[in-house]
């Protein structure tokens, strides 16, 4: 009977542990969920780039658009400068967004074939100058600085690019350099009833209502932006509760039956 016991204590112990598999990857998901689509800190070994990265948010399937960006030079930055970066592109062909609803695409400013004549720090601002479609892509009014450090290193001219360009719409310094545009959806037309075509080519939906999908879904849990079902989770808490109550009552009532047959041999 001792052995029927252990059985149900292993079981038990059992189910309380997958329970805590099945929550703690609940938890894992939810967070790579949240997490995914973050651009992340600019790194380079040699110092002498620095990433420009665009994010189109509210999209829905793929996208194609050109943006294109100028790199003017700071009036007051020492003369005889060469081989300065001056315009920068960024194509989105075909692109699909990820699970934030936003694609991103990222592009490469090289200044190791610059010449700077003297040490000393070169600033640059950076802004966006063209869409190759501002009805569905409107242009980003964001603003950059930059800074290049020319040091006299031995008697030569080493580049160091700081990795912390300034916004100099709120005039603090940031660690990436983003451009965000937000994609703008037609309205259906009434011909066809439906959602009007993109300007990469693939049929979106329609913003309204998908903000009124958010909104009835704020009503019972608040939004972050990350939908998970839990419904999963919640059935099989409830099956396992079941369990785990059943499993205890049988264990009750071998207890019970145990002492009650010991009782009845001492009394024989």
């Amino acid at each position: 009977m001792q052995r029927v016991i252990n059985q149900y204590k292993l079981i038990y112990i059992a189910i309380c542990a997958f329970i805590g598999f099945i929550i703690i990857s609940a938890l894992c998901c939810s967070y790579s969920i949240a997490t995914e689509g973050n651009t992340a800190k600019t790194e380079d070994t040699n110092n002498t780039k620095i990433t420009l990265y665009s994010k189109v948010t509210n999209v829905n399937s793929k996208i194609s658009n050109t943006f294109r960006y100028e790199i003017v030079p700071h009036k007051d930055n020492i003369a005889g400068v060469k081989n300065e970066p001056k315009n920068i592109e960024v194509n989105f062909s075909d692109v699909a967004p990820n699970r934030e609803k936003t694609a991103v695409k990222e592009v490469t400013i090289d200044f190791s074939e610059v010449i700077y004549p003297k040490p000393g720090i070169y600033r640059y601002d950076i802004y966006e100058i063209d869409s190759s479609n501002k009805t569905n892509f409107p242009m980003s009014s964001q603003k950059y600085e930059i800074y290049v450090m020319a040091l006299n290193d031995n008697g030569k001219i080493k580049i160091e690019v700081l990795n912390q360009p300034t916004d100099l719409k709120d005039e603090v310094k940031t660690n990436n350099l983003e451009f965000t545009h937000q994609m703008v959806v037609p309205e259906p037309t009434p011909a066809s009833g439906g959602p009007a075509q993109s300007g990469g080519g693939a049929i979106q939906s329609n913003p309204k209502t998908n903000n009124l999908r958010r909104r009835k879904l704020s009503n019972i849990l608040p939004y972050t932006g990350v939908f998970i079902n839990v419904m999963p989770f919640v059935l099989i808490l409830a099956v396992s509760l079941i369990l785990i109550i059943y499993f205890m009552m049988k264990e009750k009532k071998i207890k019970k039956y145990e002492n009650s047959s010991k009782d009845n041999k001492f009394f024989k």
